[in-house]
C-alpha cells in the first residue's frame, strides 16, 4: 500500500496471528488546494519571495529567446512530442542519474498514449533557446493532478527553469481550475513544503504472510535501513551531508558534458 494516508505514526513492524505489517518509510505528502485565484495563493509567501518569483520569471522570459516558452500536453496526438522533449531533458538531468527520470522505453511511450486516450495524463514543457529546458509529468486522479516525474537541463540552471516551470504551471491551474488539488507526489522535499498549502501523513505499508522467511526478509531490510539512517545522521552532525550531496550533484552534472 504505497503512500497510504495514516492518522499518525505507525509502528515499523507489527505481527498478528497471520500477517506481518512492515512500514519501512513514513513521511509527509504535500499538496496545494486550488480553491482560490492565483493572486490569493501567492499571498502565502512573503512580499520579498513574491518579488523574487516574478524576477525569476521575467529574467527567464527575457533570456529564453522564445515567444512561446511554456506548453501543456494532454491529447493523445501530443504525447509523442511530449515524450521526445521530456526524454531529451531527462537524459541530461541529475534525476536521471538517481533513476527517477523519464524511462527510455517504448512501453512507457505507449503507456503515455493509453493514459492520454483516457484523459489521465498531463505533460508540461518549459522551453529555452528553441529547446526543452524542464518538464513535469503528471497523472490525473479524479479532481487531483499528481506530479510523478520532473527534471531540468543543468545547462540552464542559472535561469532557475524548475522554479519558473512550477510558477507557470500553478498559474495555469489556478486560472483554468481544471483540478481541485495539485499533489506533489511522494517524497518530503523542501521545495514541496515551500509551495504547498497543506500536508498529510503517509506511509508505505507492506502486508506479508507470517512465515519465517518473510520475517527474516523484513528484519534484514529494516536493519540495513537503520544502518543507513545512522550514517546519514552522523554526516548531518559533522556537517558533511549537504556538502556531500552538492559534490555528488556537481560531479553528475560534469559527467553529462564530459561523457
Amino acid at each position: 500500500m504505497p503512500s497510504h494516508p495514516t492518522a499518525g505514526r505507525l509502528s515499523k513492524i507489527e505481527v498478528t496471528q497471520h500477517t506481518i505489517r512492515y512500514v519501512p518509510s513514513q513521511y509527509r505528502r504535500h499538496y496545494i488546494d486550488i480553491d482560490s485565484n492565483f493572486s490569493q495563493y501567492l499571498t502565502k509567501f512573503s512580499s520579498k519571495t513574491r518579488t523574487t518569483m516574478r524576477k525569476h520569471l521575467k529574467r527567464y522570459v527575457e533570456k529564453c529567446g522564445m515567444s512561446k516558452y511554456f506548453r501543456e500536453y494532454a491529447r493523445p496526438e501530443e504525447m509523442d512530442e511530449f515524450y521526445t522533449l521530456a526524454r531529451r531533458v531527462s537524459s541530461v538531468s541529475f534525476q536521471e542519474k538517481l533513476g527517477v527520470g523519464i524511462p527510455a522505453s517504448d512501453e512507457f511511450r505507449l503507456e503515455l498514449l493509453r493514459l492520454a486516450e483516457r484523459g489521465l495524463v498531463r505533460g508540461y514543457i518549459l522551453f529555452a533557446f528553441d529547446r526543452p529546458a524542464a518538464y513535469e509529468f503528471c497523472i490525473v486522479n479524479g479532481d487531483c493532478l499528481t506530479c510523478e516525474l520532473c527534471g531540468y537541463d543543468p545547462e540552464v540552471r542559472h535561469l532557475s527553469p524548475g522554479s519558473v516551470l512550477v510558477f507557470l504551471l500553478l498559474e495555469r491551474l489556478f486560472t483554468e481550475r481544471p483540478f481541485r488539488r495539485w499533489d506533489f507526489g511522494t517524497g518530503d522535499l523542501a521545495y514541496k513544503a515551500f509551495y504547498s498549502t497543506a500536508t498529510i501523513q503517509c506511509a508505505n505499508i507492506y502486508y506479508l504472510h507470517r512465515t519465517i522467511r518473510n520475517a527474516v526478509i523484513v528484519l534484514a531490510h529494516s536493519a540495513v535501513r537503520g544502518v543507513w539512517s545512522c550514517i546519514a545522521k552522523s554526516l548531518d552532525l559533522a556537517g558533511l551531508r549537504v556538502r556531500l550531496k552538492k559534490r555528488i550533484r556537481q560531479q553528475r552534472c560534469r559527467s553529462v558534458f564530459t561523457g
